[in-house]
């Protein structure tokens, strides 16, 4: 029997209901799992999975929606997978035909392609450095000794780039689902730094 995942979920599991965590990791585990298995091995893509549920459960009071939830899962068990190819210095596993087939309303479930294009068009309308940082900082998951090195400033001036960037995106992101995602992309890159 297929459980139903619900916001309603999310309050019980915010106060620590073992139930309600066990609710959502029936509920979403193979979306997690497969997604971080289009990036690492399978027995790597577990072990990422695992972390990525670990992760959530030591962070629960972060959560306020089942999207939130699920934005987080995504974008930290694809970060976590990219950690463990760079950690291990593991080849990139090539999706075969041995993929699960998921369908429409998975991937409709999975992400909010509306939101991220919103989030991506407020970060395009940002100075042409906030990009570069926040580019660097949130979708290559570089520290900022690493981006400094790249953009040729200091550590200070990195930091300063990214807070000054993330409080324009904060005020330029009206609608709560498009914030939660950019959340979800923050609290994994912080995690990860």
């Amino acid at each position: 029997m297929e459980k139903v995942l619900t916001d309603s979920m999310v309050a019980s599991f915010r106060e620590g209901n073992e139930k309600a965590f066990n609710s959502l990791y029936d509920g979403l585990y193979q979306l997690v799992l497969y997604n971080a298995s289009k990036i690492v091995e399978p027995i790597t893509a577990e072990d990422v999975t695992a972390l990525t549920f670990a992760t959530l459960w030591r962070k629960r009071l972060n959560f306020n929606s089942l999207s939130e939830i699920r934005g987080f899962l995504m974008v930290a068990s694809r970060n976590a997978a990219i950690n463990a190819l760079k950690k291990n210095k593991i080849h990139l596993h090539l999706v075969g035909d041995d993929i699960p087939e998921y369908s429409e309303s998975d991937y409709i479930t999975e992400i909010d392609f509306e939101a991220l294009e919103r989030i991506i068009h407020a970060i395009k309308e940002l100075p042409q450095q906030q990009q570069n940082v926040l580019n660097l900082a949130f979708f290559e998951g570089l520290r900022n000794d690493e981006i400094a090195e790249i953009l040729n400033i200091s550590s200070k001036t990195v930091r300063n780039i990214k807070t000054n960037a993330l409080s324009r995106l904060r005020n330029a992101l009206k609608n709560p689902e498009d914030y939660a995602m950019l959340y979800a992309i923050i609290t994994v890159s912080i995690y990860h730094a």
